[in-house]
Formats: C-alpha cells, structure tokens, sequence
C-alpha cells in the first residue's frame, strides 16, 4: 500500500505536501485486513479535516503547509490505530519524534489517543 502520487523530489523539504494520501492508503490496508470500522474512521476524520478548512494543504486549496497537520486530529487517530495494531507508546512516540514532534507535541498525542 502506498500513495498513487509520486515522490514529489520538486517540494522536498519544502513544507508543501500532502500527507493525506499516506493515511488513505493505509485505510485501504486497515480495510483489507478486515479492520473496515477503523478504515472508516480514519477516512472520516481526513474528510472531516478537510471540511472543516482550517488545516487544508495547498494543493486543495488551502494554505496550510505539511507541518501544520501535526496539531490536526487526523494524527492522534492514527498513531491510536497504531496502537490498536500492536505498537507501543514508546514505539510510538520514538516514530513522532523521528518525524519532528517535540516532547510535548508526542505527550499530547498520546494524551489525545486515551481520551
């Protein structure tokens, strides 16, 4: 499973893509595995980032750059589904911090994932 766009080398480092597809694709993986409540979930809560326009990317529209999706709800969903395929919270949050979370962004997600 991966996303159908390409690497996109053009806007590497650049703040400008959209993760979105990454987290639909792992839906359709979520989906195929039989986990179809989950993939649903997932794909509502991109849509409903989407809808709700405050954290939009630019290429649909919006002017919000890669790194300001790390505040949105889609990513506490995820690394919840993480969770709910095994992952640790140290797992976890050893991958967030990989991505450039601070300490306290990775306590709030996992705080956000309890709730």
């Amino acid at each position: 499973y991966e996303p159908i766009h390409g690497s996109a080398p053009d806007i590497a480092g650049q703040d400008k893509a959209n993760p979105s597809a990454i987290l639909m694709a792992f839906a359709m993986m979520l989906n195929d595995l039989g986990e179809t409540d989950k993939a649903a979930k997932l794909n509502a809560a991109i849509l409903a980032q989407v809808e709700e326009g405050k954290v939009v990317t630019a290429d649909i529209g919006g002017t919000a750059g890669t790194n300001a999706l790390k505040g949105s709800s889609v990513v506490p969903f995820t690394a919840a589904l993480l969770r709910s395929r095994g992952k640790s919270d140290t797992s976890i949050a050893n991958a967030l911090q990989k991505e450039g979370y601070t300490t306290s962004e990775i306590a709030k997600i996992l705080q956000q994932m309890n709730q």
